[in-house]
């Protein structure tokens, strides 16, 4: 996944909820990511959180999501 990509963005809302609640926020364009380092917490970890991504979606407005919540269009 790269910058310029097309991808479908799909958001899961919340956390630990059955079943899982997701927001469907269609096509988008890749315009950067930013690279997080993973994290410790009380001595534990690593823990990947995921980058942040930034994209255009089909309505011209831009979004910052979770690389976890992108799928790149083949």
């Amino acid at each position: 996944m790269k910058e310029g990509d097309m991808v479908k963005v799909v958001q899961t809302l919340g956390c630990g909820q059955s079943p899982r609640r997701t927001r469907d926020w269609g096509n988008a364009l890749i315009i950067s990511i930013q690279k997080s380092e993973p994290f410790f917490f009380s001595g534990q970890g690593p823990f990947d959180v995921g980058d942040d991504v930034e994209v255009m979606l089909t309505d011209g407005s831009l979004h910052t999501f979770n690389s976890k919540s992108i799928k790149e269009i083949k």
